[in-house]
C-alpha cells in the first residue's frame, strides 16, 4: 500500500509520499530525498477488507495551502490519531475518516468525519525531513468517539515491547492506495491489507544504510506481498490473541522496492511511548 497525493474534491490521485528515490545502480547506492509527489504507487499484493476488520484504521486528507494529500493514520484512544510527521507537518487542517471501508462513500453507514485544526496537530519537534527522522504526528480529535466494532483503537506497545524487536514475526498493514501503476488509475473505493514479516534491522540496514534508526522498524517486500509507499502514516499491527498491538506507522521506501524487494520502514512506534504519554493522556502499559 502506497501513499498518495490527492485533489481534495475528486479524490484523485496524482501521486505518492516517499522518502528517497534510489539510483538503479546497486554498487554506488545514493539516496536522494524528494518531495513526496514525486513518486507513484500502488499496493502489491493485497488484499480487500471486511467491514469492521480494521476498526482503528483512519483516512487522512491533508488540507495544505488550498492543496490536499491523502496519508494514513491510527486510532490509539477515544481522542487521538497517530499518523506520520511528513503528512501532518504544514497541515492547515486534516479531515480524518473513521469506520471506512469504502473510502469514497462519505455517508457510509456507521462511519465519522471529523476536522483536526492545526492547534490539536502535534509533529515531533525534532522531525527531520531530510533524513525522515522522528517522523510521527499526533492528533488530537474534536470530539470523544464512541468505541464500536466498527470504530475501536489499536492497542499500543507497552514498555517492554521496547525491548523487542519482533523479527521474522508476520504483520499486517492496512490502508487504500492504488492496486496498479496504470496511467488514470485512482485510489482503491476499498480498504486493502497485506500481510508481511518483520526484517532484522541489520538486513534493513544494508540497504538503506544510516537511515535506519533503532527508531525504524522494517518489513519485507517479498513474493509479491507488500507494502510500496504504503499509506503513509498508516499502521502495521501484529496479532496477540484476539488482539493487535501497534508496532509502526508507514515512514519511507526505496522507488525500487516494489519490484526489487526492497525493505518498507515504519517509525517503532515502541521507540515513542514517552513522547505519546506527553502529548496526550493515554497511560502507557509496562
Amino acid at each position: 500500500m502506497r501513499s498518495f497525493h490527492i485533489i481534495v474534491i475528486s479524490l484523485a490521485v496524482l501521486a505518492s509520499a516517499s522518502a528517497f528515490d534510489l539510483f538503479d545502480d546497486l554498487e554506488d547506492i545514493s539516496f536522494m530525498p524528494v518531495e513526496p509527489s514525486l513518486l507513484t504507487s500502488r499496493i502489491i499484493g493485497g488484499k480487500n477488507a471486511t467491514f469492521n476488520d480494521f476498526p482503528y484504521q483512519a483516512g487522512l486528507l491533508m488540507n495544505k495551502s488550498g492543496s490536499g494529500s491523502w496519508c494514513g493514520g491510527v486510532l490509539i484512544s477515544d481522542k487521538y490519531v497517530l499518523t506520520a510527521a511528513h503528512c501532518a507537518k504544514g497541515a492547515d487542517y486534516i479531515d480524518v475518516y473513521l469506520g471506512a471501508k469504502e473510502i469514497r462513500n462519505l455517508e457510509e453507514e456507521g462511519r465519522l468525519n471529523l476536522r483536526v485544526n492545526a492547534s490539536n496537530i502535534v509533529v515531533h519537534a525534532a522531525y527531520n525531513a531530510t533524513d525522515i527522522r522522528n517522523d510521527i504526528a499526533i492528533l488530537k480529535l474534536p470530539q470523544t468517539v464512541n468505541i464500536s466494532e466498527q470504530i475501536k483503537p489499536v492497542d499500543l506497545p507497552s514498555y517492554s515491547d521496547a525491548a523487542q524487536d519482533f523479527s521474522g514475526r508476520s504483520v499486517i498493514a492496512s490502508g487504500w492506495g492504488r492496486t496498479n501503476d496504470e496511467p488514470g488509475s485512482t485510489i482503491s473505493p476499498v480498504l486493502r491489507y497485506a500481510e508481511v514479516f518483520v526484517q532484522p534491522e541489520s538486513v534493513c540496514r544494508y540497504y538503506f544504510g544510516q537511515y535506519i534508526l533503532s527508531s525504524n522498524i522494517c518489513t519485507e517486500t517479498a513474493y509479491g506481498q507488500g507494502i510500496c509507499n504504503g499509506d503513509s502514516g498508516g499502521p502495521v499491527v501484529i496479532q496477540r490473541g484476539e488482539k493487535r498491538t501497534l508496532l509502526g506507522l508507514s515512514s519511507f521506501v526505496s522507488s525500487r522496492g516494489c519490484v526489487k524487494c526492497w525493505p518498507s520502514v515504519f517509525v517503532r512506534v515502541s521507540y515513542f511511548l514517552d513522547w505519546i504519554a506527553q502529548h496526550s493522556d493515554i497511560q502507557i502499559s509496562l
